[in-house]
């Protein structure tokens, strides 16, 4: 099956520059294939209402041989704020050796959800697993909206493969709170995610110190030297 890759990477885009980026596909034996393309395609790229992003698609190559395509999704990123979010996450009374935890945000537009991370593969012990602690930013967790719901999903890992076992919903406030996250499958369910620690931090940004009354020396000197080749 093909890959999902879960990672979203935050670029500044700059209009009057060419910022070329490259992707090399590397496997656990090597290097697989690469690509390139610039920042404006993914911006200039169709918009698509649905998912409310931008796509663009290149191939994957080995020298003149075509591996396949990368598919590009950029989304405009509105300014928030700073906050991070920090969270422990454990899942308790599971039957699995080894699982990953993929986290959504909720897209009330048009009512779906929007994979933003995902943890790595973690291996259980005495029926639980504990992932490393997670850091995000609040307003691409939920919008900074401490209600909005935000999905969570179990996958069991086997073999260099995942299989969904369960989901479930929660929002911010309940993670605060050390709220249990119960993942279903159906009916019942398969898993609890025990919110082992969380804590909101705020991070004032350059504009909070300037509006805080914080005050800023500059000197700037220019160097006329002839020696100096310019």
């Amino acid at each position: 099956p093909n890959p999902q890759f879960v990672k979203n990477i935050i670029v500044q885009f700059s209009f009057e520059l060419r910022q070329k980026i490259t992707v090399e596909l590397v496997s656990q034996s090597g290097p697989i294939a690469s690509t390139e393309f610039f920042l404006h395609e993914v911006v200039t790229s169709k918009y698509s209402e649905s998912s409310m992003t931008r796509m663009l698609k290149k191939p994957f190559q080995k020298g003149e041989k075509a591996l396949g395509t990368l598919i590009v999704t950029g989304e405009e990123r509105k300014r928030g704020s700073n906050d991070i979010i920090k969270m422990k996450l454990e899942a308790t009374g599971i039957k699995l050796q080894r699982g990953l935890l993929r986290i959504s945000r909720f897209n009330p537009v048009h009512n779906k959800f929007i994979p933003i991370l995902q943890t790595e593969a973690a291996n259980a012990s005495g029926g639980r697993i504990a992932w490393k602690q997670i850091e995000v930013l609040a307003y691409s967790l939920c919008n900074d909206i401490i209600d909005q719901p935000i999905k969570i999903e179990l996958y069991r890992c086997k073999g260099g493969k995942t299989m969904l076992l369960g989901e479930g919903e929660t929002h911010l406030r309940k993670i605060l709170d050390h709220k249990t996250i119960n993942i279903g499958e159906g009916e019942g369910n398969v898993a609890s995610i025990e919110v082992l620690h969380s804590e909101l931090i705020n991070r004032p940004s350059f504009l909070d110190y300037i509006f805080g009354g914080c005050e800023i020396q500059l000197i700037i000197a220019i160097d006329f030297t002839g020696s100096n080749g310019n």
